[in-house]
């Protein structure tokens, strides 16, 4: 046998076989979020083909919707949908209680949907600055889209008030000092001894004197210093 013609049947073999071997493929376009895309290849002898089943925090996966707004029913796709699929989401819902930490014992509860507007209440504790809500890990949570995918509460967190006060020596030669007080805490007045006098007290503007050492009461703009004659000493021999 001629060797060209046995030559050209091998090839003419191989080409029957490979492209016995080949199998045309469908490609598919997942769209699982923006800027999130995926392509898939399907064999086109397959009647139906399973999807994946994607998660994104904050909501429930639904299926998969083609561009003619056809839902593939238990993620399976067949050759009657369109190649771009898009995933469908929908956005859970949280139940979120904000303890007001305050006198009152107020509590409140509101469901709240991922992703969603939520508003967030100021809170208001007696001689506190309110310093926002806060979760157990002591995070700061504002008002705004919501972004935590759980039940959860809220804690209102106060700051205690700082403030500077005025100390008048009220001598006529000492100039005038500060003192920075914060509300709740331990705080002290200055002494002061000049020849015979000495500082008798601070007095508030209404003529109320300074006697505790914990602040406890509404802020105050200046405190005048009071002189007395300092008590005679007497020695005994």
């Amino acid at each position: 046998m001629n060797k060209k013609f046995v030559f050209i049947i091998i090839i003419t073999l191989l080409v029957i076989q490979l492209v016995g071997c080949y199998t045309e493929t469908v490609s598919l376009k997942l769209i699982y979020d923006v800027g999130e895309t995926k392509f898939i290849e399907v064999s086109s002898d397959v009647d139906q083909y399973i999807l994946p089943t994607p998660s994104k925090e904050g909501y429930t996966f639904l299926g998969w919707k083609d561009e003619l707004g056809k839902v593939a029913e238990y993620g399976i796709w067949d050759k009657s949908f369109k190649k771009n699929l898009t995933a469908v989401w929908s956005a859970n819902t949280y139940l979120l209680t904000l303890d007001y930490n305050n006198e009152s014992n107020k509590t409140e509860m509101r469901n709240v949907t991922f992703d969603s507007y939520v508003y967030l209440p100021n809170a208001y504790k007696s001689r506190y600055y309110f310093a926002g809500w806060v979760t157990p890990e002591n995070e700061l949570v504002v008002t705004g889209n919501w972004k935590i995918a759980n039940n959860i509460t809220l804690k209102a967190s106060w700051s205690r008030p700082v403030f500077t006060i005025v100390l008048d020596y009220n001598d006529g030669i000492t100039p005038n000092g500060e003192l920075t007080v914060t509300y709740g805490e331990q705080f002290s007045l200055p002494y002061m001894e000049r020849d015979n006098m000495c500082i008798e007290g601070w007095y508030t503007d209404n003529d109320y004197k300074i006697t505790e050492s914990i602040w406890e009461r509404d802020p105050v703009e200046k405190l005048t210093a009071k002189w007395m004659r300092k008590p005679d000493v007497i020695i005994v021999t």
